[in-house]
């Protein structure tokens, strides 16, 4: 009995602590591959700010991909401007200007696809 109410209640708190993306396109080359699978902290912005240099992903504005992946540049107040790796090939805050904290879903922070390229975002 308690494992059949312990097992939905954890994976619904996992979801909300975590969740995983896959890269599409070359903004973030050469750090990221388009097919590379990372693994997000949901929770990571909840109590600390994001920091410069973090590699985040976030819910795209009207007209763009539903979720993009960008590495932290600046904390402009309450805005956070974030840049693709590969400034040739990514649209990002020098495009479309800074997003709102709220826009945020999580820190990326682990490689788990392809197995050859496992390992910590950094």
């Amino acid at each position: 009995m308690k494992t059949m109410i312990a097992r939905p209640f954890l994976a619904v708190i996992g979801r909300l602590m975590s969740g995983h993306v896959v890269v599409h396109g070359d903004s973030m080359l050469p750090t990221l591959r388009p097919g590379d699978y990372l693994m997000i902290n949901r929770l990571a912005y909840w109590v600390s700010a994001p920091q410069k240099g973090d590699v985040v992903v976030v819910r795209g504005r009207a007209g763009a991909p539903a979720r993009q992946i960008k590495r932290v540049a600046d904390l402009p107040g309450e805005g956070v401007h974030v840049l693709g790796d590969n400034p040739d090939g990514s649209t990002d805050s020098r495009d479309y200007g800074p997003v709102a904290r709220s826009s945020i879903e999580g820190k990326a922070w682990l490689r788990y696809w392809p197995p050859g390229r496992f390992g910590l975002i950094s």
